[in-house]
């Protein structure tokens, strides 16, 4: 079989992508593979109310998260402010 080999999803870090009531966005590096509980952990952490609104798992080093978690917290930041361009 020929073509792009399925991407390997088997590291031991993810993202976490948060809301709070304020609409403010938040991407978290995580290590492990569970989302409910990296969520509620973070959740905790933040010490008030946040909504899960999008994980990422697979990534093979914190590096590789923390790099992953900016970019979403810069895409999203540039589609607040207008700027992203429209995929439509």
């Amino acid at each position: 079989m020929t073509g792009t080999p399925p991407l390997d999803k088997s590291g031991a870090w993810m993202v976490i992508v948060t809301t709070d009531s304020k609409g403010r966005v938040f991407a978290y590096p995580h290590e492990g593979r569970d989302h409910d509980a990296a969520f509620q952990k973070i959740e905790r952490q933040a010490g008030d109310s946040r909504w899960m609104v999008h994980w990422e798992k697979g990534f093979l080093s914190r590096a590789d998260a923390v790099t992953r978690a900016t970019v979403i917290e810069q895409e999203l930041l540039s589609d607040a402010k207008g700027d992203a361009k429209s995929v439509n």
